[in-house]
């Protein structure tokens, strides 16, 4: 098995093109979260194209809008590489102080 390597892009477009979903949102595969955040991004970026005045200006709005729930989706992906390759029962502590720390 080799280590799966997570690439974050600093820029998801450059002048009137924009990356949405993986293209633009590169982590691992393992919370499924790919195609969800494809359609976030489509309905944002419509509202945006939608309300902006230019363009340029829409993918402003867009990136601002969806760069903090794609850092979170990032983050937890992070948390689970790091988490998978160890020892089941202390993978299961990790897992289970985690939720009981948020409330669960």
């Amino acid at each position: 098995m080799t280590a799966i390597e997570q690439v974050a892009a600093e820029r998801w477009g450059r002048g009137a093109v924009a990356l949405v979903g993986d293209a633009a949102h590169r982590m691992s595969p393992n919370m499924a979260q790919g195609a969800a955040l494809a359609f976030e991004d489509a309905l944002v970026l419509a509202a945006e194209l939608r309300d902006a005045a230019t363009v340029t200006d829409a993918l402003a709005g867009f990136v601002a809008r969806r760069s903090r729930r794609a850092g979170w989706v990032r983050a937890q992906t992070h948390r689970r590489d790091h988490t998978r390759n160890l020892p089941p029962i202390l993978r299961d502590l990790i897992c289970r102080a985690h939720l009981m720390g948020r409330g669960r």
